[in-house]
């Protein structure tokens, strides 16, 4: 249950996602996008259920990129604005997290490793701005979200 003071604005789909972000950023003063939408959509959506092939045959799945909300916002942010993403990179985290900060406009990335996936104990992350890493979190989610919200009013 969120405080009376937030506002949930439940999604199913990136395209609702997408929706829901233009509708409200114009709005804020800040977001920190820790959502992780689906890159890719199946290309066409099958009313129930498929029916199951015999063995051996073969199932192609055609699959569509979906919108890049993060850029999007980036791109549209007003001045002021602040605007925080997630990276989880395996392959020179720190190198493309900076891409990832760079290319969409952000103030700061939060670089999560996949390991912290379904995990709470024994988190940590990596927070950059432009200029390099700003802070090591650790600790459970709480403590990193606490360590973003802290570098999030620093920017203000």
């Amino acid at each position: 249950v969120a405080p009376e003071e937030v506002e949930v604005i439940p999604v199913e789909t990136t395209e609702e996602m997408r929706r829901a972000c233009v509708e409200v950023w114009p709005r804020v003063d800040a977001a920190i996008m820790a959502a992780a939408p689906c890159d890719y959509r199946p290309s066409e959506r099958h009313p129930g259920k498929m029916k199951k092939l015999a063995v051996g045959e073969k199932v192609i799945l055609t699959l569509v990129r979906t919108p890049d909300i993060l850029f999007e916002m980036g791109q549209s942010r007003k001045p002021g604005q602040r605007l925080i993403g997630f990276a989880v990179e395996v392959d020179d985290p720190v190198g493309n997290a900076m891409q990832k900060l760079e290319r969409k406009s952000l103030d700061l990335v939060v670089l999560n490793p996949p390991e912290n996936f379904g995990r709470d104990v024994g988190s940590h992350a990596t927070l950059l701005s432009h200029e390099g890493k700003v802070a090591e979190l650790r600790g459970g989610k709480r403590d990193i979200a606490r360590g973003i919200i802290e570098a999030l009013e620093r920017l203000r």
